[in-house]
């Protein structure tokens, strides 16, 4: 009996038992060890990486001082030595617990008592085997009444029970036969069996009509997707199918507020951008870089709570020395806080990221995919968090209000003495409100091209309008009209006066231009006389 000690298990909100360090949930494949001198139950993981590796044998609760020989395993699932069941002193001797004093109280029990269900899988397994064999129990007996109901009731009596019963006496009265016997033919059998099976078969459902989704109607402006993944990609289908009709556009998709986010996260990868956060508490300001690149969503949920005072006048309600101090929680007791989309999103775990010295800033939760607003700001470097806990930003200002925070006492449950007050929580660079814009730009794309086009017609026009001498110099002159057709047609025919005027300008002009004539030289009659 002096070998005997009190185990101390830690449980979630879920009622589920947990390591009280990692917050993980035990199950069939967690190694559990317990400390001796005090009884508490942690992971192997935890009791290895912060005091088997450092050589620090304190408890991770109390600090109460123990020796390596005082972790004693209590579940180890990679040693499949000590799982042979074949070696237990129980099975060896074949003892069995009793149930209730009384010992098995069927057969079933009988051959499975020897064995430990402690463990969650086994018990399911022998409790369908066990349901199993009273259902195939049933069905022999109610075969066999059936067959004495049929074939009469020389071997039973009608209307009682088959075996003796106890009377108050406690003697055992015997059946009484009858003289004639009860024929009932097959078909009557069959019939009651069918009768019987149609009471007991459950009404099956009717199926409403499908109704086609009804449009959602939204008041505000609708955005329209031009990303690829937002988009019916018909055209691309219709090219390598017969059965759909040739289409050259895809058609545009409506953003819904979940769109808008998504896109925001996937734009927030890429960027290089980062946030900065002032947390002013009693004993100093934090001053934290936030990493959008890392986890864009994680970092617009503690950005969004601190813009909306989410954080303002709340405490930091657990703080472990040599690990981390953890806040965000309204109700002060490491139970509440929720996400600005009021329910837990995923991790988003980061290979980049690790918990590699001090003031690490990062999400708390109570296991896979449940962050709320809850975080944390390690005191060292605790790599084995690493893929257990969204990482999202560091501390860059404040480290002597952290060593601060280190110091401060706490009482057995790691809650400081001294409350230590989450004051306000500042946001000095947001990143977010940019990309938001950009990602409802590049929605409406083609809207504020046009928009713009429309508006620089508009302008060209007013200008026109202030300054034709200057952008037109034909404005105030008469457009001239059509006359005729063909080459010339804007030539407009003469008056008679012009005729006139024109024919003498132009006999002047000639006469100008011809050159005047020689003198024609006198004839002289030419003969021979002479000679």
């Amino acid at each position: 009996m002096s070998d005997l000690f009190e185990l101390k298990f830690h449980r979630n909100n879920d009622n589920e038992i947990m390591c009280p360090v990692t917050y993980k949930v035990f199950n069939d494949f967690s190694h559990i060890v317990v400390v001796r001198p005090t009884g508490n139950v942690y992971s192997y993981e935890a009791v290895n990486e912060m005091n088997i590796k450092i050589k620090s044998y304190r408890d991770l609760i109390d600090g109460t001082k123990f020796t390596r020989k005082d972790i004693i395993t209590l579940q180890d699932p990679h040693n499949l030595t000590k799982q042979n069941l074949r070696e237990y002193h129980h099975v060896k001797n074949e003892l069995y617990l009793p149930k209730a004093g009384t010992g098995p109280t069927n057969e079933f029990d009988r051959r499975t008592s020897h064995i430990a269900t402690s463990n969650k899988s086994t018990a399911r397994i022998f409790a369908e085997l066990k349901q199993k064999e009273e259902a195939k129990e049933k069905k022999e007996q109610e075969s066999l009444s059936n067959l004495l109901g049929a074939y009469g009731a020389d071997d039973e009596p009608e209307g009682e029970e088959s075996g003796p019963q106890p009377n108050n006496e406690g003697t055992e009265e015997q059946p009484q036969p009858t003289t004639t016997p009860v024929q009932i033919s097959e078909e009557q059998i069959q019939r009651d069996a069918k009768e019987k099976k149609e009471k007991t078969k459950k009404p099956k459902k009717e199926k409403k009509p499908t109704q086609a989704p009804q449009p959602q109607v939204v008041e505000k402006k609708i955005l329209y997707s031009n990303l690829g993944s937002h988009g019916h990609q018909f055209a691309a289908a219709s090219l390598t199918s017969t059965a759909l009709a040739p289409l050259r556009t895809n058609r545009k998709v409506e953003m819904t507020p979940e769109d808008i986010e998504e896109a925001m996260w996937e734009r927030m990868k890429y960027s290089t951008e980062k946030a900065y956060v002032r947390v002013t508490t009693t004993l100093g300001d934090l001053n934290l870089e936030l990493w959008p690149w890392a986890a864009p969503k994680t970092c617009y949920n503690f950005i969004t709570h601190c813009n909306n005072s989410y954080y303002d006048q709340t405490f930091f309600h657990r703080s472990i020395k040599n690990f981390m101090i953890q806040g965000g929680d309204p109700l002060g007791d490491g139970t509440g806080g929720e996400s600005v989309w009021g329910k837990e999103f995923k991790d988003e775990i980061n290979k980049k990221c690790s918990f590699e010295g001090k003031g690490i800033l990062a999400m708390a939760n109570h296991g896979p995919d449940t962050n709320g607003s809850q975080f944390f700001i390690t005191y060292k470097s605790a790599k084995y968090l690493d893929g257990k806990h969204t990482i999202f930003g560091k501390l860059v200002g404040g480290l002597e209000t952290l060593a601060k925070m280190e110091k401060t006492k706490t009482n057995d449950k790691d809650r400081p003495i001294e409350d230590i007050k989450l004051i306000k929580a500042s946001v000095y660079v947001n990143p977010y409100t940019e990309c938001r814009q950009a990602v409802m730009d590049e929605a409406n794309k083609d809207e504020i091209e046009a928009a713009k086009k429309k508006k620089e017609e508009a302008d060209a026009i007013e200008f026109n309008k202030k300054a034709k001498w200057f952008s037109d110099p034909t404005a105030g002159f008469s457009t001239p009209k059509a006359v005729g057709t063909g080459i010339g047609k804007y030539i407009q025919p003469d008056s008679k006066k012009d005729k006139k005027r024109k024919k003498s300008e132009t006999e002047e002009e000639e006469a100008a231009a011809e050159p005047p004539k020689k003198a024609a030289a006198a004839k002289q009659k030419w003969s021979f006389d002479g000679w």
